[in-house]
């Protein structure tokens, strides 16, 4: 019966902390640029290429075969006046796009081209205080194939 018991609790609180885990995430697009604005500085930790890791934990973990990067945005912030930066890793120099509300996503790209086909898109569901991911399709980086690319970032430290 004790045996019971301790199992029902603990299923009560993996239930418990699931439930609260779940429910940071953004409902809306309003809601994640909250989100975004209110941390300073995002980290990078993680990059997918077709849901392939290709780095993780600062390092990158290379792919046979696949797409490698040896650029990409260490870090990132978001203006709450449409600016997002991104500071490349080994470039000290800021690299400037702007962020925008469509269709209940938010949109990262150059300021003169905010089209969804050529944007990084971030999707409320993927936002929460912490961590939020930006996806993108595109041919560019192994054409003609169309290649998906998701980046992770995260709150840095304070």
């Amino acid at each position: 019966m004790l045996f019971y018991n301790l199992r029902k609790t603990g299923l009560a609180l993996l239930w418990l902390t699931l439930l609260v885990a779940c429910t940071d995430q953004a409902k809306d697009a309003q809601q994640a640029v909250g989100y975004l604005t209110e941390v300073p500085t995002w980290t990078l930790e993680q990059i997918t290429v077709n849901d392939a890791v290709t780095f993780q934990d600062g390092k990158v973990q290379a792919q046979f075969g696949g797409i490698e990067f040896t650029r990409y945005m260490k870090k990132v912030t978001f203006g709450e006046n449409g600016n997002f930066t991104g500071y490349y890793v080994n470039d000290p120099k800021p690299f400037p796009l702007k962020w925008s509300i469509q269709a209940d996503q938010i949109l990262v790209g150059e300021e003169s081209d905010q089209n969804p086909e050529r944007s990084w898109r971030i999707q409320p569901k993927d936002v929460n205080p912490n961590v939020f991911t930006m996806k993108i399709k595109s041919t560019a980086y192994d054409y003609p194939n169309l290649t998906q690319i998701t980046l992770k970032f995260r709150a840095a430290q304070k």
